[in-house]
This record gives C-alpha cells, structure tokens and sequence, in this order.
C-alpha cells in the first residue's frame, strides 16, 4: 500500500469513528426521521466501503464505482461539517450581537430576575425599593464571586448591574431614566451588548406613566377558587362561586408588561400575569382598583391557579437551555404561590426547565407539568415535593388538567398522559399519531367520559417522512414516544386534528381533521385563507358540527362568516335548546354562537372547531 493510500484510509477512519460517535452520543443528527440508528448505519457503510476502495489496488466492479464510493464519501464528510462550520459561525457572530442575554451569562440573568422579585417583596413591607442587596437576601443570593450595585429611586423604580467572570449584566425595572442602553427592555436582563432574539422570543416593554397606588383587599374580596386553567376541566372560563360580585363593570387596567396570559378569578379578585417581565397584578373585580403587584422570577405565559388563600403561578420562558438542548426555558423557572389577599410570598419552588402552564389544584396538592418532561406535585401548604414523574417529552404551553383523580397532560409530539394525581403514577401515555406535532402546545378539555385533544398534523412532509405504520406501532407496544417531530418550516401544509379520547384507559373513540393550510413564515398556524396561495380552497378557518359521541361531522361553516378568532383551544360555551354546546375557540363573539344556533340547532349536538 501506498503512502498515499494509507493517510486516505487512514482519514477515512479517523472520520468513521468521529460521525458514528457523534449520531450513536445524540450529539448530531438526532432528529433524524425513523432512527438515528439508520443514520450510523448509512454513515459506516459508505466510509467502510470508500476505504475498501482505497486501499485495494484493482477495483471492484465497475472502472467508476472506486470513484463513485469515494466521492460520496467526501462529500458525505464535507456535508457533514458544515453544519458544524455554519454553527461555529452563529456561535461567533451571537457572541458579538448578544443572542439572548441568558446564553452569556445563565447565573447573571438568573440572578438579576430573582432580584426583581425579591425587590417588590420588599417593597411590599417596606413601601420602598432596596438601594443595596443585603435587605434582598431574605429571597435572592448573588453568586459566588459576584459584585453588585443597586440605585433605587422610593417606590417608583429601580436599576442593578452586577459582575462575574469578565460579564457585565444589568436591568432596570419601572424607571425609564434608569436604563443605560437605548435597547435595553424593562425587567429584562441583558448583558453587554444587544441581543438577538427569535420571533417566538420576542419581548417589548410596557411601562405605564404612574405606577398608581394600591388598596388592600378585604375579607369581603377574598372569595371562590380557580383551581385550573380556564377554571375547570371543560374549560368553561367560568368562575361560579357565589362570592364574584356581578354586575355592569366598565374599567380599564394598564399592566405594566406585555400580556399573554388569561385572567383568573375569585370572589372580587382578577389576577394576571405578564409574559416579558413577570409583573403579576390582582385587581378588585367590581371596580378594577389594584389591589397589590408583584413580580415572579420570570415569564408568566398563562393564568395562575386560586385557592382560599393562595395565588399559584408558574414561571419560565422559551428561551434556549442551559441544562439540556431537549428543555425549554432559560433560569430560573418554577412555581410560587403568594397570600392572595397582600401578595406577600409564602413559598416558591424552582424546576429544571419552564413551567409556561397553569397549575392544577387538588385537595391538599398543586401540581405543574414542565418543559423538561416532567410533572412534579408539591404540598399546598409548604411547597414541598410529594411526587415527580418522568413524561415521554416535554409540555411547554399546554395546561394539564384534574378529573376524577386524574392528572390529563399533552406532551409533543403527539402524546396525551394520564396520572394517579395523588400519586403521580402514570396510568397511561397514548401516542395519537406519527407525522405530527403539537400535543405539548394546546390544552386538553373533558366532556363527559371523554378528553379531546388536538394536534398538527404534516401533509406535505416538509418536516421529514414520518416513520412507517410498523414503527409507529412497535414504539407503542414497547411504551416508548413516537419520534420527535417538532419542525415547523415556513408554509408548510398543515392540518389540525381534534381527537376524543376515553379519559379511563386512552382509547381514541373519534378524530376529526380540519382543512389542509398554510402555515406562517415561522411555521404556525393561523386562521387566514390567504395563507396557502397554492390552494386558495384550503381553510383553516372552518366549524364542523359535531355529535359527541361519535364525532360525526353534520355541517360546516366557515369562522369568517361571525368574526370568531381561532387561537390556541380553549372551551368556551352557550346552550341550545336544553343542552349545552360548546365550542372549542379563543375570542369568539357572540355571533358566532347566533351561527351555532342556526346551523348546529340539533338538541344534544356539540360544536367543535377543527
């Protein structure tokens, strides 16, 4: 053998142990379709042959096929370091631009969000802000190594920047004319320079003229209970106690943070949270006084959960990991619950990834579903940990809920999870399809012995092919999660599914498709028929009218025709004739239950948005 044939064979298995490596670690070309077992295998056949190629002397087969094999070879190994290459690129240009200010400095950011908290606990008490870190220290630590600075100004507002390892981070809360960069947004830590944010990351400030003064709440205001997102397991958004005060409201609330959330409410209270900064308001329900603000460590991205005493709100962000590349959420996520009357803390518990879902309340127990696949239950009183449960994948967005003694959770791509709530045990995870996503984004809703559930369905397989039927299946005999299926790529052909499932044992009982549609430029959804040009006849915007018990589609609108506004399912409700309809919608006016009424008239029928 050649000199020459050695170091190329040599090269070759060098690169053979280095990809196989890579794929069989997770590392790289993980989100293959079907396996990344396949990938390794693909991988290994092509150098072994091209080695075999090169060290032979006389070819095998035809005179181009030495060639042929190498060259797939050399190409396979330049394709498989650009990636790497274009990565070490981004990874240089977000070290000048920023990126997100968590991914400079995790333990800064961290820091510097506890501390707003920590800063209107304090100020609850002491009816001003903290000019120096020693009074905070009752919530919040700086970490090791760190030095600190505060300017306060009263109560209006206040700035900190602090110090670790050669990174600069700073933030200011309230008080415009304490922000020292143009870019810099309110209650958002940032790091030296700007950052660069994704779409679905995005964060403005919300700061409103006068902060206003606060009037405590009575006895008489502290009623009722919100134990779920949207109230109860229909998600009816309907709080019956008989504490809520009714009558004509008419006021307006400024909160100062963009807002996400839904609100929660109990007796004569309405709580809500914001996304950026964390700011979190109860207001007095008949008169829209407020009645205290706080802040918790971080985003609040849905309604929190009300007991007799406590407010429970969970906080996190999409922002990239630290801990692992499969979380969602930058530091710090968790849970906290605050008196609901004052907003003063009485415990708060932290996770590995976000908690974006509002928590569920049963009996002496909240429990949280996570964005690093897991549910964990603590004790109402104390926060401490009764039980934790892996999940299958994660739940960023969507709300778990409670119906007799079960925990029903979505995790992606397209599962549904039943717990023991008392326990934490899993009942059963039940996989609904292979060429989709979307499950750990939408919240599910109980009707009767039933829990529907949707999803997203590929029909143009832009984001991969999907596994074969036989996998599918086998992944499903063996307990395991159907392949991770999350791309969204821009305009891909979408279409959403409602499935009804048995909540006792999973069992799918129904599913319904909606039309075929486009999706956005980031690759979500949304109800506009100019969307797809390729197909104008494709709508996602349609109603079919449903029978509960077998789904069968019994007529079709189109939401255009009543203004109704499709987001994220939540249940909203009317009556026809002597039954309940309701429809599986977010923002619907009331025309759209005058179109129900005409069109779905049947006693006993459901509507249901597709």
């Amino acid at each position: 053998m050649t000199r020459k044939r050695f170091l190329a064979a040599a090269f070759l298995a060098v690169n053979l142990v280095v990809f196989e490596r890579a794929v069989l670690s997770g590392s790289r070309l993980a989100d293959t379709p079907g396996s990344p077992a396949l990938a390794a295998i693909f991988i290994a056949a092509v150098l072994l042959a091209a080695i075999a190629a090169v060290v032979r002397r006389r070819p095998v087969g035809a005179p181009g096929a030495r060639w042929f094999v190498v060259g797939m070879a050399v190409l396979l190994i330049v394709r498989f370091y650009t990636p790497a290459l274009f990565q070490w690129e981004r990874d240089a240009a977000s070290s000048e631009t920023g990126g997100v200010a968590a991914e400079r400095s995790p333990q800064l950011v961290a820091f510097l969000r506890e501390l707003s908290a920590a800063q209107e606990q304090y100020r609850l008490s002491e009816r001003r802000y903290s000019a120096s870190i020693e009074p905070l220290r009752k919530w919040v630590a700086p970490p090791p190594g760190s030095s600190v600075r505060i300017v306060a100004r009263g109560d209006t507002g206040w700035s900190a920047r602090a110090e670790l390892e050669g990174v600069t981070c700073s933030v200011w809360v309230r008080d415009s004319t304490l922000r020292s960069e143009h870019w810099q947004l309110e209650g958002s830590p940032t790091c030296d320079v700007p950052e660069v944010r994704a779409a679905q990351q995005r964060i403005a400030s919300v700061v409103p003229a006068q902060p206003g003064g606060e009037t405590p709440f009575d006895d008489a205001d502290v009623g009722g209970t919100w134990l779920q997102h949207r109230a109860d397991g229909e998600r009816s958004g309907i709080e019956r106690a008989d504490g809520v005060r009714t009558g004509p409201y008419r006021w307006t609330a400024r909160v100062a943070g963009p807002l996400r959330a839904s609100v929660s409410i109990a007796g004569n209270q309405v709580f809500v949270g914001a996304h950026g900064n964390g700011e979190f308001a109860a207001y007095s329900l008949d008169s829209g006084k407020l009645g205290f603000r706080i802040r918790a460590p971080n985003w609040v991205h849905h309604e929190p959960a009300v007991t007799s005493g406590l407010v429970i709100v969970g906080f996190g962000n999409n922002e990239p990991s630290s801990v692992s590349r499969s979380f969602v959420g930058s530091a710090p996520s968790g849970v906290a619950a605050y008196d609901r009357r004052t907003g003063v803390e009485r415990w708060r518990r932290y996770t590995t990834a976000s908690v974006m879902t509002t928590p569920v309340v049963t009996d002496s127990l909240v429990a949280i579903a996570t964005g690093g696949n897991e549910a964990i239950a603590f004790r109402l009183r104390d926060g401490a940990e009764v039980w934790r449960t892996r999940l299958p994948d994660h739940t960023p967005m969507g709300n778990p809920l409670v119906a007799q003694g079960r925990m029903l959770v979505g995790v992606e791509p397209t599962t549904l999870c039943s717990l023991d709530v008392t326990a934490g045990r899993i009942v059963y995870c039940e996989s609904v399809a292979n060429d989709a996503w979307g499950m750990g984004h939408t919240s599910p809703a109980v009707a009767g012995d039933l829990v529907l559930v949707t999803f997203e369905a590929d029909r143009d397989h832009s984001s991969g092919q999907p596994e074969s039927p036989l996998m599918f299946y086998a992944r499903k005999a063996l307990g395991l999660p159907p392949q991770v299926y999350h791309a969204r790529p821009p305009n891909a052909l979408r279409e959403q599914v409602l499935v009804a499932l048995q909540q006792r044992d999973g069992r799918e009982r129904w599913r319904v498709p909606s039309r075929p549609h486009a999706g956005g430029k980031n690759g979500h959804s949304h109800a506009n028929e100019r969307a797809s040009p390729r197909t104008a006849h494709h709508r996602l915007a349609c109603l079919p009218c449903l029978t509960e018990e077998q789904g069968t589609e019994l007529d079709l609108l189109h939401l255009h025709q009543f203004h109704a506004t499709v987001s994220r399912p939540s249940l909203i409700g009317t009556v026809i004739g002597d039954r309940p309809v309701r429809s599986i919608a977010k923002g619907s006016d009331p025309s759209c239950f005058d179109a129900l009424s005409r069109q779905c008239g049947n006693n006993g029928l459901r509507a249901i948005i597709g």
